[in-house]
């Protein structure tokens, strides 16, 4: 257990220190060329070069990963019992395509399972860095929180989810830029990784630049408390809508999991309650600072995100569904613990209160992930080469 929260820590450690050099080391370059400046932090802002470093590590360290994950045996076994057809893989097993693909290139060369994992968290972790490259300041702390929300241990374990979602956070951009098909084109690609992306199609509808009404901090916290009370009639009625109307292999095994598996445990559930309330708060001073940015439609996916994860607490199945949208509390956490660090001397009472309260609950939770073994994140062991 103490080499997991090592490892952790040391990843953590790396890319805050990284980043945040990496920025200081440019600009103070970009201040001793003079007139070439203008030009340089040009290059530096579009210039991808400085994720080579990151996106090398994690992808080594994470992929050569064994037995961490929940489904990590299962998706090794998909992998060494693939049939040697590309064709007869896709056209006959119940795996998405595009994951067939990509989990069929290694395979082609006789590479190990390892190889794969790796190809896996490079894919992902390019994804990540380019879709996040819009403000570089923000790059370290979206690393930081992408750990400590405990997003990452959820990325090694529904790895074809976790693609997806990559896809899906890069395709942000086009939802903000009002780009329509551009969007449902890389929809269609998260798609290929999981099929349950479909549900991201409607998310198009949150990138209106006016406000709407989920952005005023009151309507929000009123949802929250609504949700938090009416959770369980309003799953019910959910969940048999589903069984009713999905194709029959889908609903078969939707309503075995929802008799079987249970979802958040009650502490989780109040938790998560607790967590929503103090950032809808806070979202009265968030969304009025980066109220002409595309963190508002980041914060938008994430707190529908979060109402659903209230009313499907109870039913690990439909909390997957929703997985894309919580997986983004990472950037919301990014954004409050930059205010802690930048501007802790500007920012009000109510302020400071909420986003020292989501920097001791994450931590805490971190913490918590790792000792609990939360996605099977832990104890933390390396495939032998």
């Amino acid at each position: 257990m103490i080499e997991s929260y090592f490892l952790y820590l040391s990843l953590i450690t790396f890319l805050f220190v990284y980043f945040g050099l990496s920025n200081e080391f440019s600009s103070l370059f970009a201040s001793s060329i003079g007139y070439r400046s203008v030009s340089f932090n040009t290059f530096r802002k579009k210039t991808k070069l400085v994720y080579a470093i990151p996106i090398m590590v994690l992808s080594l360290v994470l992929g050569l990963r064994y037995n961490i994950g929940t489904d990590y045996l299962a998706y090794e076994e998909i992998y060494d019992t693939q049939n040697a057809d590309l064709l007869w893989n896709i056209s006959n097993e119940r795996i998405e395509p595009l994951y067939q693909i990509v989990n069929h290139i290694p395979f082609l060369f006789g590479l190990p399972y390892y190889c794969m994992s790796i190809l896996v968290c490079f894919i992902m972790f390019s994804l990540f860095y380019i879709s996040l490259d819009k403000d570089r300041d923000m790059v370290k702390w979206y690393s930081v929180t992408l750990l400590i929300s405990g997003t990452l241990f959820s990325f090694l374990n529904i790895q074809r989810h976790a693609i997806a979602f990559c896809i899906f956070l890069f395709s942000i951009r086009y939802i903000y830029n009002r780009s329509l098909l551009k969007y449902l084109i890389f929809i269609l690609m998260a798609m290929g990784f999981h099929y349950s992306s479909f549900i991201l199609l409607p998310c198009y509808l949150l990138g209106v630049k006016h406000k709407i009404l989920i952005d005023d901090w009151r309507i929000q916290c009123m949802l929250c408390v609504l949700v938090f009370f009416l959770s369980k009639p309003i799953l019910s009625s959910v969940f048999d809508l589903i069984i009713n109307y999905a194709p029959q292999g889908y609903a078969g095994y939707g309503e075995q999991v929802f008799f079987k598996e249970t979802g958040l445990s009650e502490q989780s559930f109040f938790l998560n309650f607790v967590t929503t309330l103090i950032i809808a708060i806070s979202s009265k001073y968030l969304l009025h600072r980066y109220t002409d940015e595309i963190f508002v439609v980041y914060y938008r996916l994430y707190f529908m995100g979060m109402l659903f994860t209230t009313i499907f607490a109870d039913s690990i199945l439909l909390s997957r569904l929703i997985y894309p949208f919580v997986s983004l509390n990472f950037i919301v956490y990014a954004y409050m613990y930059r205010y802690i660090f930048h501007h802790i001397r500007k920012c009000n009472l109510v302020m400071m209160a909420c986003s020292f309260s989501i920097f001791f609950i994450t931590n805490i939770t971190f913490l918590l992930y790792i000792w609990n073994s939360v996605h099977k994140c832990s104890p933390f062991q390396f495939v032998d080469l």
